[in-house]
């Protein structure tokens, strides 16, 4: 996976870099008859070139903006941030889970919060999603050939990730802390109309 996006474009929207990968995770899959362990290699190998390699040590960093501070070679929505957001919440998900991916990405929110910035619903979808992502890919074989065939027709941001458009435009994204619980909720309800992400 790690050559195949060596010979994929460095930049530009992550779902034309998200379906070659996954389309040969379900050719590989086919004669390897394992497609969870093929999608893990594949979100490990995307995870990797955002600075993943180093997962575990952002796991035990005490610094929550250090986590993000890596690589963006790729867009959601035009935005790199977004990208970065979700693959590397997949690349968590997969070496601790889904609910320490998560809790990751609400604390990096929470410390841009007390840096005087606001909590993004946009990036917490974006962390949310990439982990659900990660736990669809390796629940049970069914599931990680669902996401293979969808992954492999993805073609735009949507199919990615949600548009949260229709609530709010990037520019009304700024949020408290006391709005975190209700934006949960909306970004579950996001989710689960998601065809890749629903769980």
């Amino acid at each position: 996976y790690s050559q195949l996006l060596r010979s994929l474009p460095k930049s530009g929207p992550l779902a034309q870099t998200v379906a070659p990968l996954f389309k040969q995770a379900m050719e590989r899959a086919n004669q390897s008859l394992d497609p969870i362990a093929e999608n893990r290699a594949a979100l490990l190998a995307l995870s990797k070139a955002y600075g993943g390699d180093k997962l575990l040590q952002m796991l035990g960093n005490t610094t929550p903006n250090r986590v993000f501070n890596t690589p963006k070679p790729y867009t959601i929505y035009k935005r790199k941030d977004l990208a970065q957001h979700y693959i590397l919440s997949a690349g968590l998900a997969l070496v601790a889970d889904e609910n320490v991916a998560s809790l990751i990405g609400l604390d990096k929110e929470i410390a841009d919060l007390a840096q005087g910035k606001t909590i993004s619903a946009w990036d917490l979808l974006a962390d949310k999603a990439g982990a659900r992502l990660a736990e669809n890919a390796t629940r049970s074989a069914k599931s990680a050939r669902h996401i293979q065939r969808t992954l492999s027709q993805a073609r735009n941001d949507k199919d990615l990730l949600p548009d949260l458009g229709a609530e709010f435009e990037f520019s009304d994204d700024r949020f408290s802390i006391e709005e975190v619980a209700d934006l949960e909720l909306l970004i579950e309800l996001y989710l689960e109309q998601h065809t890749l992400l629903r769980k």
